[in-house]
């Protein structure tokens, strides 16, 4: 347990006539603080906050949209994803990690419709939230000093928007709703620490949000559940 001390000490010295110097010592308390967080003790200093970015690239998911006839059973496109992160010791190898992400993917699907025609379908998928993680770096475990080796997770919430564009015999409509979504994510982080303010690696996420739905022009627009991989790199500042 760190605690923090401070001695507050005064020396008054006055002068008498007849040159007799009287010194009076008077000594005051000690003040004492003691920070516990989550039974872990924590020492402040310039180094212990650690900012980080990284671009991670999401591959097309399984899941597919269902509930507009020019997408049925279509797959979510690739996209990409961006990451800004901050990140506080809880000791030597745990750290928690406030973590806010962007994504973004476009999925176009052409298809025959009866009586309709070919219908080109185009959904913009956006997506804005955080997460709140916890790693461990078992790279703090050997002897090394340049290793970083983290693996953790966290849970989070994102607001996705989508937008749908129908194109039919060369007349389009635009429609686009939001949805927001509680998310989760596993994290595996593999670095280089080139010296204690600069770290540079690769990291891998698989991310979750579940139950996601649209209006689309009075239709019901399903994502249904978002589970992908998605790889990256990342940098990092600690300061």
């Amino acid at each position: 347990m760190n605690s923090f001390f401070v001695q507050l000490d005064f020396r008054a010295v006055e002068t008498l006539d007849g040159g007799m110097d009287l010194i009076r010592n008077s000594i005051g308390s000690t003040v004492m603080l003691t920070v516990l967080l989550m039974g872990t003790s924590i020492t402040a200093s310039a180094s212990d906050f650690t900012l980080g970015a990284g671009v991670l690239y999401v591959p097309e998911g399984d899941d597919g949209y269902s509930g507009d006839p020019a997408i049925d059973g279509t797959p979510i496109e690739s996209g990409v994803a961006y990451v800004l992160n901050g990140s506080l010791p809880l000791g030597e190898a745990l750290k928690i990690q406030v973590e806010g992400l962007y994504y973004e993917s476009e999925t176009k699907k052409s298809q025959p419709i009866p009586g309709v025609g070919i219908v080109d379908g185009t959904l913009d998928l956006e997506g804005v939230g955080g997460f709140l993680n916890v790693l461990f770096d078992l790279g703090s475990l050997t002897e090394s000093d340049w290793l970083i080796l983290e693996v953790g997770g966290g849970i989070g919430y994102a607001s996705f928007k989508n937008t749908v564009t129908t194109s039919v015999a060369g007349f389009s409509t635009k429609a686009s709703d939001k949805d927001e979504a509680l998310g989760w994510q596993a994290i595996a982080n593999l670095g280089y620490r080139f010296n204690p303010t600069f770290q540079l690696g690769v990291t891998g996420r698989y991310l979750g949000f579940d139950d996601l739905r649209w209006e689309d022009s009075g239709r019901v627009v399903e994502a249904n559940n978002i589970h992908t991989f998605a790889v990256g790199g990342y940098l990092a500042f600690s300061f």
